[in-house]
């Protein structure tokens, strides 16, 4: 009896259906890790904003007021960014926090421009019994995001909302720390 010699191996499209398996698997690994890492991120943001709140609670309940944006005076409608480094809100360096925080991604100023990951304070109003502080976040099906909640809403005349999708000319990526 005449025994073949066959080869042993892989066809080419054995070969090929196995790399289309392994790359369909890799891209959804890579699509859900950076989702993940995007929601850590905003996770982080919403986090970094509850600390600052509490600071500037302390600093209200020493004060009677909250302190002014930097150099902006108070009822002055601008703000400071974190992309000015960790004393970004002078007045709670180191008193009521050793540094303050930034966003993990933070490098513009000013979270109403579109993609610009920062955060903001100011808008402390003329008594310095209120202020605004907020960022952008990144996943864009946040429920917390401005283009849902609509912050700022019935705010001065001239911004009515820092919302495109509630008819005005910031990101609806915005996120305000609430106050308790």
């Amino acid at each position: 009896m005449k025994e073949r010699n066959r080869q042993q191996g892989f066809t080419l499209m054995e070969i090929i259906i196995a790399l289309t398996i392994v790359a369909i698997v890799a891209t959804v690994g890579f699509i859900s890790y950076t989702s993940t890492i995007v929601k850590v991120r905003d996770a982080r943001r919403k986090e970094d904003l509850r600390q600052i709140v509490t600071a500037l609670q302390t600093y209200y309940t020493q004060n009677g007021q909250y302190p002014p944006a930097g150099p902006c005076a108070y009822g002055d409608s601008c703000h400071v960014y974190s992309s000015a480094g960790d004393a970004w809100i002078p007045d709670l360096v180191p008193t009521y926090l050793v540094r303050l925080p930034i966003d993990p991604s933070d490098g513009c100023d000013g979270p109403w421009i579109p993609d610009c990951l920062t955060y903001s304070y100011g808008n402390v109003s003329a008594d310095g019994q209120s202020f605004d502080l907020l960022t952008q976040l990144e996943n864009p099906n946040d429920e917390a995001r401005c283009g849902i909640k609509n912050y700022h809403e019935g705010g001065i005349a001239t911004n009515p909302s820092w919302c495109t999708a509630f008819g005005g000319t910031g990101s609806d990526q915005l996120y305000q720390q609430p106050v308790p």
